[in-house]
């Protein structure tokens, strides 16, 4: 799968950089970059297997979900 796919681990801006476009100007950059390299994919991921996020440990439902995040 990542012979022509990137895996895209979440992203975050400062948020006194909120709302200025700077993740937008990230996220255009990295899929130039992917393209000029062949790439034709890039994916989201999500996933955890070091356990090293702040949610790592943590059991997310649909009742809790906003409380943990």
């Amino acid at each position: 799968m990542y012979e022509k796919t990137w895996e895209l681990h979440p992203m975050a801006i400062d948020v006194k950089y909120k709302g200025k476009g700077y993740g937008k100007i990230l996220i255009n950059e990295l899929e130039k970059i992917a393209q000029g390299k062949g790439i034709i994919g890039i994916i989201v991921g999500s996933d955890d297997e070091a356990m090293k996020t702040s949610l790592s440990d943590k059991e997310i439902n649909g009742e809790n979900i906003f409380e943990e995040i």
